[in-house]
């Protein structure tokens, strides 16, 4: 299989779905970062890696959280810090393992928002070992990815047929609840806490975005439906040498 080309995705593609406030697709976003969010700490500092158009970040921007956001792609940087930059939201085209090297910064919380998907295993595990060298003490890691122990795959499958965009050349590391604990283990991690979600609510978007919301709403505080979740999350902390 040949390496994605990642500069096919039109710059600012994602943020502009999630904009767009309309369709399954848009709902979809909004629901993650709503659930992300139950996660974070109301101050501190936070690292986005693998931020692309600076959507998570932007949704942040009323917080009392400092955000740094960083991917490899310029364009997409540039297109963040266009839209989403500011005092407390900054963003930089740079590698994982450079600004680990350069950078004096560390953090209350990393997150991998759809990230180690797309990296091959060896990769994606090194990645995490980086990410736990810049965690302040008491500091923890979120990483989402789709859950291939989920109806996902057939998602995926149609999505790869009728979508905009195609996955199957993307995500080439593909995880259920076991493997990302596994990951997580090895790279330093308790892995404490692991969970799925997403089930059907964002598919009610294409009925109506307020009734996939009230749904969706239920759903996050409830937890009902999570057991069928097609994402999972993982939150973890290092673990003390």
């Amino acid at each position: 299989m040949e390496q994605f080309d990642y500069t096919k995705i039109s710059v600012g593609y994602y943020d502009k779905v999630y904009q767009r406030q309309g369709g399954v697709q848009s709902r979809w976003h909004h629901q993650k970062f709503e659930f992300l969010r139950r996660y974070l700490p109301k101050t501190g500092k936070l690292l986005d890696i693998g931020c692309g158009p600076g959507t998570f970040i932007g949704t942040l921007s009323n917080t009392g959280i400092d955000c740094t956001g960083i991917d490899i792609a310029p364009d997409q940087i540039d297109y963040a810090t266009n839209n989403y930059g500011h005092n407390k939201a900054r963003f930089i085209s740079i590698s994982l393992d450079t600004f680990a090297e350069i950078s004096s910064e560390r953090f209350d919380v990393i997150t991998f928002v759809e990230v180690l998907e797309h990296l091959p295993e060896d990769v994606a595990v090194n990645m995490l070992k980086r990410a736990r060298s810049l965690l302040l003490p008491g500091g923890r890691i979120l990483v989402t990815t789709p859950n291939y122990h989920s109806a996902w795959p057939f998602v995926e499958f149609l999505v790869n047929r009728i979508g905009e965009v195609r996955y199957e050349d993307q995500h080439i590391n593909r995880y259920d609840a076991k493997k990302l604990g596994s990951h997580l283990k090895e790279s330093g991690y308790d892995a404490g806490n692991m969970n799925s979600f997403m089930s059907f609510s964002p598919f009610l978007a294409a009925l109506s975005w307020q009734l996939s919301r009230f749904v969706s709403r239920n759903d996050l505080y409830s937890g009902r439906f999570r057991f069928i979740g097609m994402l999972l999350i993982g939150i973890a902390n290092p673990v003390q040498d």
